[in-house]
């Protein structure tokens, strides 16, 4: 499963399980079928922070300074957005 599709999946979770009266296997139902159609979302969303704030790129630096492997940089950096975002 590509990081689009992961997240076009949890999008469409989200929108499906919002009032907590489904069921999980209307709730899988809906996101096996439609998280297609949340792509465009998921793509507007990614173009939106494609630039990385200064927060961010401090963040992935850290990680590459002490050494961690390139794996561990993009996360480092989407944690410090989402922390930055609080």
């Amino acid at each position: 499963m590509t990081p689009l599709e992961r997240a076009a999946r949890a999008l469409a979770r989200l929108h499906v399980s919002g009032n907590g009266r489904r069921s999980e296997e209307m709730i899988q139902q809906w996101e096996d079928q439609r998280w297609p159609t949340y792509l465009d979302d998921v793509r507007a969303v990614l173009s939106a922070i494609r630039t990385p704030s200064a927060f961010m790129c401090d963040a992935g630096w850290s990680d590459l300074v002490r050494d961690k492997g390139s794996m561990d940089i993009w996360p480092a950096m989407l944690d410090a957005l989402l922390e930055e975002g609080e």
